[in-house]
């Protein structure tokens, strides 16, 4: 039988790490987790739990590690789509981490939507606009930080997409998909059989009818 390294580095984790899908350096692991419990009501701390929750919730691995000599100068995080790994600078401290491990981690969320933009420019776009700005600003500078009016409405689509599961692990159709208009008859009498006629500007989305 051919060795497998999947299989022996499998064998070197337990059952509990086997199940997680945030793997990697503790202190970022830790961050991470603990980001996904924060219970602050402040727009910026939510956002950062719903990432942290979904990447856990992910059915695809990401691995999280300090930077041992990869990263370009002055660049504070990176996501490799290709070993679906994020590497960082451990020397930003725990609070500055948050910010730049939501960036990374949104890369992540990204690539495992239903709809991924392709684009990296166009991921940070989006992400500037959500997140108060797409850079590694000190967390400090972006306290108290809320969408913009003006925000583009497909901005606030694409970051809820990143966010929601893809329609094969809840049996759901995404978020941003919508059907056709459905047109029901009725005979006005009010009999049993009736049902309402639906408006051609309703259209159905996960949680019910839309306008």
């Amino acid at each position: 039988m051919a060795w497998d390294v999947t299989d022996w580095l499998s064998s070197l984790i337990g059952p509990r790490e086997a199940e997680a899908k945030v793997v990697g350096d503790p202190q970022a692991v830790g961050i991470i987790d603990r980001m996904a419990k924060n219970p602050s009501p402040e727009y910026l701390a939510q956002q950062y739990r719903r990432i942290a929750q979904r990447a856990q919730a992910a059915p695809t691995t990401v691995q999280v590690w300090p930077n041992t000599g990869d990263l370009p100068s002055g660049v504070a995080g990176m996501y490799e789509p290709a070993t679906q790994q994020i590497t960082y600078d451990p020397s930003l401290g725990a609070l500055n981490l948050r910010g730049t491990l939501s960036h990374e981690l949104l890369h992540f969320l990204n690539q495992q939507s239903a709809q991924p933009l392709p684009d990296e420019a166009q991921q940070h776009a989006v992400m500037e606009t959500q997140l108060g700005g797409y850079g590694y600003a000190p967390y400090q500078e972006r306290q108290g930080a809320t969408p913009p009016v003006g925000t583009p409405l497909s901005h606030v689509e694409t970051f809820e997409n990143w966010l929601t599961p893809k329609y094969y692990e809840t049996g759901q159709e995404p978020l941003s998909v919508t059907l056709p208009p459905v047109r029901t008859m009725t005979t006005g009498l009010g009999g049993p059989g009736d049902v309402p006629r639906v408006s051609p500007s309703q259209y159905w989305r996960p949680g019910g009818w839309r306008r």
